[in-house]
């Protein structure tokens, strides 16, 4: 049997989704041969799009060869916490950054995860918080199917998503599966690697910590994922703000980081989501940010922002989320 492909696509591309939009389910021992959850820890690229009608797959397109080339989307499966964000840009916006979501997520079976989505930037704002206020609950459940293949993975998404603010409607059809590629490790594992939250934040005068204060998840929610010299955050302002405020859309950030030594890193930003003033595209590794890091213990860390010359900016103390 074949499926319409839209282009040629590379051998190992054509495998993948003629066994996944074909509808011809991997063997499962093809799939994997450990528990589900460690195939699926580490950052993911987003790669294309398997469109379905009535349920069966008819076509696979990519993102770099569809109407959106500059399309990027990265997800990240870490220790049953999940976070995803893309670089959708629109002005006419009123949070003018790209979209990106936080929660946990647990294995069903082989073939089907359920994500709990509790938090939000951008375009997911508004979905999220609203579903949740309106009943009384902490999290958004969704339930995908999916099937991996090697560094490849499908999600069968359902029609929950239709409607959802921020994402482009030749990406998000009524019902598609998203196609994933996994990303490469850039650097070996280090302490500050782990999903992390704000707990405090310092603030600095002149380079000299003027004042801690306390954050409350139930005002805002920053959680910062590192992994192998990728990170992903996202920063819900929802507790602190109310609809129309540039503060409600949130803030994250994408890119990579690079460790100097045990007691700094530098942090490269590729793209951002929420609310922003300037839309950031770097390639990857470039308009690098100095971060000092002070670890208390293996669950509790300080970083500080630094700038050009070292002068301290602005610190951070976060606390790892088990």
């Amino acid at each position: 049997m074949f499926c319409n492909m839209s282009v040629a696509k590379k051998s190992v591309i054509i495998f993948f989704t003629l066994v996944v939009a074909c509808g011809e389910s991997p063997k499962k021992g093809d799939i994997i041969d450990k528990n589900p959850l460690l195939e699926l820890e580490g950052f993911w690229n987003r790669i294309g799009t398997i469109q379905t009608v009535n349920g069966v797959p008819v076509d696979t397109i990519l993102i770099t060869e569809s109407e959106t080339p500059k399309l990027r989307q990265i997800k990240v499966f870490y220790n049953g916490h999940i976070a995803w964000m893309n670089n959708d840009y629109n002005p006419s916006n009123p949070w003018t950054g790209g979209t990106g979501m936080y929660g946990k997520y647990k294995i069903n079976s082989m073939e089907s995860i359920t994500e709990s989505i509790s938090h939000g930037t951008g375009g997911s704002v508004n979905w999220i918080h609203t579903y949740k206020d309106s009943l009384g609950v902490n999290y958004r459940d969704v339930n995908l199917g999916i099937s991996l293949n090697g560094n490849y993975h499908s999600l069968n998404v359902p029609p929950v998503f239709e409607g959802m603010e921020g994402i482009d409607d030749t990406q998000n059809p009524t019902a598609y599966m998203e196609l994933w590629e996994k990303m490469s490790e850039i650097n070996s594992e280090t302490k500050a690697d782990g999903v992390w939250k704000r707990v405090y934040e310092i603030q600095y005068v002149n380079g000299i910590p003027v004042d801690t204060v306390s954050v409350p998840s139930d005002g805002t929610l920053d959680v910062h994922f590192r992994k192998n010299g990728r990170f992903l955050y996202q920063v819900d302002n929802t507790g602190i703000s109310e609809p129309g405020d540039d503060l409600h859309w949130g803030f994250g950030g994408y890119g990579q980081y690079d460790l100097i030594n045990e007691k700094s890193i530098m942090e490269y930003h590729e793209f951002v989501s929420g609310r922003t003033d300037s839309v950031i595209q770097n390639p990857p590794k470039t308009e690098g940010q100095a971060i000092e890091l002070e670890f208390y213990n293996d669950d509790l860390f300080k970083q500080v922002q630094l700038d050009s010359v070292g002068v301290k900016l602005r610190g951070v103390v976060y606390e790892r989320v088990q």
